[in-house]
């Protein structure tokens, strides 16, 4: 992904249906998005994910990526926009919006081509036992990079806590999320960096 941190935006894109992802990159070629292969990693397994990242964006982005979703049924489906701390009820265009400003942890961690899928396993055994021990749920969005041999890792605090909520009254966020993602990178050995970065969910 792009190294200018304080504009970066990217999506995380179910990537399951090659022919709506390849529809996905159609329709993206007027932003002249760059692409990362990755896995959203969680205690019940993995799926194969997308990683967008937009580097023009002077319209309505955030809608045209929705529209997308619904139509060709993309979950799950994220946008994240790193180093927010704010919320703003509209863009500039006067659209509503929904977003959330939510706990992150990133890390960029050396692993061996042939050893990634054994360093997933690791990361959901790990995952399965903060569960069991301390009832917080690890969602790792990942992708690796062949040309420096590292794993880039994003966790967000993004549980949904207020699910018998309306949907209007989401809120995301687990008491306990920032010790078990510690103890997480204490039992694989990474050294994570902690941020805030404004969150939508589709």
């Amino acid at each position: 992904m792009q190294k200018n941190e304080k504009s970066r935006v990217y999506a995380i894109v179910d990537a399951s249906d090659e022919r709506a992802v390849q529809a996905l990159k159609i329709a993206l070629c007027p932003y002249f998005p760059k692409y990362r292969k990755g896995k959203t990693v969680v205690i019940g397994g993995v799926t194969e994910v997308l990683f967008v990242e937009f580097r023009k964006r002077e319209e309505p982005i955030f809608d045209i990526m929705k529209n997308l979703a619904d139509r060709y049924n993309f979950y799950p489906f994220y946008v994240v926009e790193e180093h927010k701390e704010n919320a703003p009820k509209k863009d500039k265009y006067g659209n509503k919006l929904q977003y959330f400003v939510v706990d992150a942890a990133m890390a960029d961690v050396k692993v061996p081509a042939e050893s990634f899928d054994e360093w997933l396993a690791a990361f959901r055994a790990e995952a399965k036992k903060i569960h069991r021990e301390n009832s917080v749920f690890l969602k790792m969005h990942v992708y690796y990079r062949e040309e420096d041999g590292s794993a880039h890792v994003l966790l967000g605090n993004t549980e949904n806590t207020n699910r018998q909520a309306p949907k209007e009254e989401v809120i995301l966020g687990e008491n306990g999320w920032k010790e078990a993602v510690e103890k997480m990178a204490e039992a694989l050995g990474m050294e994570m960096t902690f941020k805030k970065i404004r969150y939508k969910y589709l």
